[in-house]
């Protein structure tokens, strides 16, 4: 349609371009570019600072702040992508909790155009909850240009801290630009990651906890699809909880009381299980977790739960 014709439209102008033009545009380009600002590292160490540098060159080429649909997909992160089909430009929740922020510090223009992209997709979000029995923004594990699954599998109904995902990066880019209308812009997003989070809670245990049930976490090493409370997965929802009820009382939003009075009772009783390992209080990674194997990053994920 028309997104076609208008890729066939620039294509075909570079075509007509002579090409010392195009390699001189190309150049003043990245210029412009590199010249917003970087990563210097202070390390004798090279290769270390080339790794940065490029890490951040591919995430430049990947995305742009004037496409909305020029969202990041995770073989951005490096050349040689793990996945040689490069994900088939999906975008995942590693866009919003990754490669996002460190862009937002000299791109800002590049996180709003990124937002912009889940506030498109909003509607369709709503109605993948509702498919599911659930209210709400149901932000899906992989995702692609119209917000619905791009895949019908296990992981993809499963994974389900993505919205909350969104909602945490909507947080950092207030906070970073100090803009109220941009959290009065993203509000919807925030209370729809909200209902959604609420919605999702299975049950209340016997403590009077919310239980989150059946769930892929972050930490996908483990190759378990049907985890309770994953520790990342109900952090993060509270966090986004928090993050919504932060917005309605900065704002002054008209939101009804029974359902800020659900979100925060979510927030405060979403299960984050605590147990002692060798002397140390820590979060489980989830129910069924037994630190058997000790404990390292790949258990948190995310400074969420650190």
């Amino acid at each position: 349609g028309r997104v076609v014709s208008r890729a066939r439209q620039i294509y075909q102008d570079a075509k007509n371009t002579p090409p010392k033009q195009l390699l001189d545009e190309h150049r003043r380009g990245w210029a412009a570019l590199w010249d917003v600002g970087g990563i210097e590292l202070e390390t004798t160490d090279l290769a270390l600072q080339q790794i940065t540098n490029s890490s951040l060159y591919y995430l430049l080429m990947s995305t742009r702040p004037d496409w909305l649909y020029a969202t990041l997909v995770p073989s951005t992160i490096a050349a040689s992508a793990p996945k040689p089909h490069g994900y088939f430009g999906t975008a995942f929740w590693d866009q919003d909790t990754f490669q996002a922020p460190p862009l937002m510090l000299f791109y800002p223009n590049i996180a709003k155009n990124l937002l912009d992209n889940r506030m498109f997709q909003l509607p369709a979000y709503k109605v993948n909850a509702e498919a599911f029995g659930l209210k709400g923004a149901y932000v899906p594990w992989e995702v692609g240009f119209t917000g619905g699954f791009a895949r019908d599998n296990e992981i993809n109904h499963r994974e389900v801290h993505v919205a909350a995902d969104v909602a945490l990066f909507v947080k950092q880019y207030c906070q970073m630009t100090q803009n109220s209308s941009a959290l009065r812009e993203y509000f919807p997003l925030l209370q729809g990651v909200s209902d959604f989070v609420v919605s999702r809670a299975n049950r209340t245990d016997k403590d009077g906890w919310l239980s989150v049930e059946t769930v892929v976490g972050s930490d996908e090493s483990t190759g378990l699809n049907d985890v309770n409370n994953d520790i990342f997965t109900n952090a993060v929802g509270v966090l986004a909880l928090e993050t919504t009820l932060e917005a309605v009382a900065s704002l002054g939003l008209s939101v009804p009381q029974a359902k800020i009075a659900s979100w925060q009772h979510a927030a405060k009783k979403l299960k984050l299980h605590l147990d002692i390992f060798q002397g140390r209080l820590l979060h489980k990674e989830y129910d069924q977790y037994t630190f058997s194997e000790g404990v390292n990053d790949t258990h948190t994920s995310h400074p969420t739960v650190g």
